[in-house]
């Protein structure tokens, strides 16, 4: 009877979300481009671990400090739209929100969000 009771609020518990790395990589260089008659930044990227899947989250960080989470509007490989790119590979990459600035030495991890169902942890004392 009690594990029906932990079973149970268990069940109302809500689960909490986790992010799951998948790629990182260093802002090599910033620059930017125009189209149509805006200017977008970009950022000049190496993958250093994992890999970047363009339809993920990305996260820019910097000095250890995670300043913007986004989706991209641009992914590519020398002048080449790509969906993904591998780990030592160099890329191209532009956030939805043009008005993010990246700067040499920023941090861009690529990750997914998992849920994960929280478990009622109440010790009944007997």
């Amino acid at each position: 009877m009690l594990n029906d009771i932990k079973h149970e609020l268990t069940k109302r518990i809500p689960s909490t979300e986790e992010d799951v790395q998948t790629g990182c990589g260093d802002v090599l260089q910033t620059f930017e481009i125009t189209e149509r008659n805006k200017k977008i930044p970009v950022a000049g990227c190496r993958v250093t671990d994992g890999f970047f899947e363009k339809k993920q989250l990305f996260k820019l960080i910097r000095n250890g400090q995670v300043i913007h989470r986004d989706t991209l509007s641009s992914l590519k490989h020398v002048r080449d739209d790509v969906q993904s790119i591998k780990k030592g590979v160099e890329c191209g990459l532009s956030f939805t929100n043009h008005d993010i600035k990246f700067q040499k030495g920023d941090q861009i991890v690529c990750y997914t969000v998992r849920q994960v169902t929280q478990e009622a942890k109440w010790d009944f004392g007997f």
